[in-house]
């Protein structure tokens, strides 16, 4: 018989002592922040059941108290770029897990990285006849009504699109399209895509519950020797941010 040895390493552990928010400062939350910087970060929660995974990811209420009524730590009011903001503190948001706590940086954080407004650029003539663009942005324009100095219609906002899909033995799901059966095919360049995954815009956090929240609603579950309601498949959910139509990042 052989023995195989292996040694592993790790950049954190915790203990029972530890609360939700050191464990979301210590590990998850640069995750978040590195989604802004166009980057990719995955968190990946494993272990047996009734080990702990849905308390430590969703809280005591395994997130979907947040199906029916969001707004119970939502501010009513809407800030300037239209993201619902959370009014209560961090200490709040954690008893919703760290996928409240992240969910919480990723709205707060989206008014500050919105582009500035493009000025708007329109055909002049020079001297020659020839068409040139210019940006009207220059004092001797300002009583020109047709000319204005940005493009209103591109605030430059960075908006939020949510995707949930379930794999369960051989086959995939679409956790927030009534379940459609989904196909892993690779592209050109080689690259494992979900042909039908829907994407979900969410600008608000209250959406962004709810949505999330209806979709583990949707994923297959059983009773087991440890839990009533054991997830008997695994559940993916990725957050993808966009500006101005271009993918700035990707949360999964």
């Amino acid at each position: 018989k052989y023995v195989h040895e292996h040694v592993f390493a790790y950049d954190d552990t915790f203990g029972e002592g530890d609360d939700t928010q050191t464990l979301f400062q210590r590990s998850l939350q640069d995750l978040v922040y590195n989604v802004f910087e166009g980057g990719t970060s995955t968190a990946f929660c494993f272990g047996q059941t009734a080990s702990g995974k849905t308390f430590t990811l969703f809280g005591e209420g395994g997130g979907l108290q947040y199906h029916e009524a969001p707004a119970d730590l939502l501010e009513g009011a809407s800030g300037a770029t239209g993201h619902t903001e959370i009014a209560a503190d961090r200490d709040e948001a954690a008893k919703g897990g760290v996928y409240l706590l992240a969910a919480y940086d990723l709205y707060r954080m989206l008014p500050f990285h919105a582009a500035p407004k493009q000025p708007r650029r329109e055909k002049r003539q020079d001297h020659g006849g020839a068409d040139y663009d210019d940006d009207v942005d220059d004092e001797e324009d300002d009583d020109d009504d047709d000319e204005e100095e940005e493009d209103d219609d591109d605030d430059g906002s960075v908006s939020v699109r949510l995707s949930m899909y379930e794999i369960k033995g051989q086959k995939l799901y679409d956790l927030l399209n009534s379940k459609a059966e989904l196909k892993a095919l690779e592209d050109e360049r080689g690259v494992l895509q979900l042909v039908g995954l829907t994407q979900h815009e969410c600008p608000s956090l209250a959406d962004f519950l709810a949505r999330s929240s209806a979709g583990r609603l949707a994923r297959t579950t059983a009773q087991t020797g440890a839990n009533d309601t054991s997830s008997r498949s695994h559940c993916a959910m990725i957050v993808r941010l966009y500006r101005r139509g271009q993918l700035l990042g990707e949360l999964s």
